[in-house]
């Protein structure tokens, strides 16, 4: 198994969501492949922005009730605001580390153990670097949809020791690969973000034993990107869809 750490370009949410399609369509099955997001503008190390880069939402939820849930906190939409490929809620894009990951999905495999391997994984390499984190899974729980992706923690979400949540994603399985797209709150951590970001990639090289490869974004790629954001991401039709 081939595992690859690709460089990302700067992007807002529409870029950053195609350039995620233009992985997941280029998939190959010997292939892990993980991408952090870049903002423009960068992000800080610690804390978080007053107000977000961008907003992402799950692909069944409906754009009106997004964003009326943006303006009950009390923010004015002035940002992009994409749907996303995959399921889950809403995303505030205000300085999370982002990530998204392509790897090789049996259909063997459901869904909520792609979850609890992945999440497992970031939990290890967050050990590696001495930083506390559990797996969430009370008993007898299922897991409930929310408007917020952060309302509340899922089974196998990452939490801190007191249960705050801190790391929730979603998924999407096509033609033996999947995509994850996840978010990993930085709010409760004496860590630095590039700390953090070291700890996901041992992590995620544990999980696949795999050492994590640098490469930049291949041209090919970012032109397919170009063409998604274009036609796809940041048009009303896929956007208002629902």
């Amino acid at each position: 198994m081939r595992a690859m750490l690709f460089e990302s370009p700067e992007l807002d949410v529409y870029g950053h969501m195609a350039l995620d399609e233009a992985f997941f369509a280029a998939a190959e099955p010997d292939l892990v492949a993980l991408r952090f997001y870049r903002w423009p503008g960068g992000l800080p190390e610690t804390g978080r922005l007053t107000a977000p880069k961008g907003v992402t939402f799950g692909y069944f939820q409906e754009h009106e009730e997004v964003v009326r849930s943006i303006r009950e906190k009390g923010l004015s939409v002035t940002f992009p605001v994409a749907r996303r490929m995959t399921g889950g809620g809403i995303v505030y894009h205000d300085g999370d580390v982002t990530f998204s990951l392509v790897f090789p999905w049996s259909r063997l495999v459901a869904a909520s153990w792609i979850y609890k391997d992945l999440h497992r994984a970031v939990h290890l390499g967050l050990k590696a670097y001495g930083i506390p984190s559990r797996l969430w899974s009370p008993p007898q729980c299922k897991a409930q949809p929310a408007a917020s992706c952060f309302a509340g923690p899922s089974p196998m979400d990452l939490v801190h020791e007191d249960g705050t949540k801190f790391l929730g994603g979603a998924l999407r399985r096509r033609d033996g690969a999947g995509l994850y797209q996840g978010s990993l709150r930085m709010e409760g951590f004496s860590s630095t973000r590039a700390q953090l970001v070291r700890a996901v990639v041992e992590g995620i090289g544990l999980q696949w034993k795999s050492f994590l490869i640098p490469e930049g974004t291949p041209p090919r790629l970012v032109r397919d990107a170009e063409r998604l954001r274009r036609e796809r991401y940041e048009t009303k039709e896929w956007n208002h869809r629902r």
